[in-house]
Parts: C-alpha cells; structure tokens; sequence
C-alpha cells in the first residue's frame, strides 16, 4: 500500500520465493484498482481507471540481500521498467514504488496477508 493512503488500501498482492543465501529468486504480483493513483503519481483515491487493474505476472528481476529487496516489472503496454525497492522493518517491509519514465518514486508498506 501508498504509505500516505489513509485508507490503506492495498496497491497490489505479491509474492517472492527465494533461496537461503542466493542473491536472485522468483516472484508473481497482482495489481489493484488503486495502483492507477501510484502509476500516474497522485494521490490515492481508488476511483482511477488505468490499463493495470486486474493485471499479474512474474517479476522480472527479484534481487535480494541482506539489506534490500529489489523487484523489477513492466506490467504497463509501453514496457517501461517498474520497480519496488524494499527494506525489512520489523514484521514489514517499507521502501518505495519507482516509475522514472513518470517520474514516481512513492513511499510504500509491504505487510503480510492476513492468514484465512
């Protein structure tokens, strides 16, 4: 989710599987209807249509360490690279969303999905 929604409403669903050690692993996302307000850098109201709702795929680039997690797609028809850049903080992963060709770097919370 956009740190700054009030509303917590969540950008996109994700999930990494990685090897112990291994720098480089796999990952699928799928997007949210409030991933439109991310993409063209305003405010998240949840009521922007775009071409990426509904959308999924496989991560292109799924970079770990220590310190980071880098997650490289292109979920959009020009095929310019997204990226999320991510740091552990406590049960939570906190960085940002980065869209250069919009000029979008926007602060982000990654948090486990509730188990059901």
């Amino acid at each position: 989710m956009a740190a700054d929604d009030p509303h917590d409403q969540a950008l996109m669903a994700f999930s990494i599987q990685s090897s112990p050690g291994e720098p480089a692993g796999t990952g699928d996302y799928a997007m949210f209807q409030p991933f439109c307000d991310a993409l063209a850098g305003a405010p998240i109201s949840g009521t922007a249509d775009c071409e990426i709702i509904g959308q999924g795929g496989s991560f292109d680039q799924v970079d770990s360490s220590a310190a980071r997690l880098l997650l490289t797609f292109h979920p959009t028809a020009d095929g310019k690279a997204h990226r999320l850049e991510l740091r552990l903080e406590g049960e939570r992963l906190v960085g940002e969303y980065a869209f250069d060709a919009n000029d979008v770097n926007r602060p982000v919370v990654a948090e486990r999905s509730p188990v059901q």
